[in-house]
Parts: structure tokens; C-alpha cells; sequence
């Protein structure tokens, strides 16, 4: 039987549902050639069960292993920190969404927050208003149009 056949069946044995964070775990682990005990092994745990039942989406990634997963999957932590809000506010019912949705707009990538640097160099930290068509224009420069 294939390694997706496995999952879903663990997946229907437990169930819950893949959430976009497990299945973007999943896919990074997949991709890397990863097995459970050797991420278990280079995140200082003892034993593999815990990260198939991140894989799975069985239980949540703490907040606290974001870091170290991120360098193990050569990812930037914000991209498995934005997945891990919307998965938080998908178990918890009383977390506001909109709460959720404003932590991760201002939640950048090294990548992103270089741009925020260089936006706030060019206007001397003025906080500028900018227009829709100044927008559009940034926009069509990043684009390289």
C-alpha cells in the first residue's frame, strides 16, 4: 500500500480531517525524503508518534516547535506560523476569525519584512497614505510589468 493510502487511512482511523497545516507538513516531509524517527530524531524528540499525528492533523503543532520545524523544512517559520493560526482558530470557536485574519496580515516573511525596511527608508518613516493608483503602480513594479 502507498504512503497517501496509509495517511488517509490513519486519517479515517482517528477521525479528523488534514488540515492545510498537516498537509503542507505532510508534503515538506514527503518532498524532503523525510521519515517520522528522522524528524523526530533532528527535532530532540524521543519517539515518531508525535510527528504522524502532525502529519495527519491528529494534533496540533505547538507554538513552540514552529521555529525548529521551520529550519528542519528549509521554510520560512511564517509560512507554517500563518497555517498554524488558521488552524487554531478552526479548533477553537471562540477565537474571533477576524482576530485571526489581522495576526496574519501582519505577520511577514524575512522576505516581506526586507521590502517593509526599504518602504520605510524611501519615506523617512512618514507612514504615507498611499492611493489605490500608487498602490497599483508598486504593485505592477514588483511584478516587473
Amino acid at each position: 500500500m502507498d504512503a497517501t493510502k496509509r495517511r488517509g487511512a490513519l486519517r479515517t482511523a482517528h477521525g479528523k480531517s488534514p488540515t492545510p497545516l498537516s498537509e503542507f507538513l505532510d508534503s515538506r516531509w514527503s518532498s524532503l525524503g523525510l521519515t517520522n524517527a528522522e524528524a523526530a530524531d533532528r527535532l530532540g524528540m524521543g519517539a515518531p508518534n508525535m510527528i504522524s499525528m502532525w502529519r495527519t492533523g491528529q494534533t496540533p503543532v505547538p507554538l513552540a516547535r514552529i521555529p525548529s520545524l521551520a529550519v528542519l523544512l528549509g521554510v520560512d517559520p511564517t509560512e507554517i506560523y500563518r497555517l498554524w493560526l488558521a488552524q487554531q482558530r478552526d479548533r477553537d470557536k471562540e477565537v474571533p476569525a477576524d482576530f485571526v485574519e489581522l495576526i496574519q496580515r501582519r505577520t511577514v516573511s524575512a522576505n516581506e519584512a526586507r521590502v517593509v525596511d526599504a518602504l520605510r527608508l524611501a519615506t523617512k518613516n512618514a507612514n504615507p497614505d498611499f492611493s489605490s493608483e500608487s498602490i497599483a503602480n508598486l504593485v505592477s513594479t514588483l511584478q516587473g510589468s
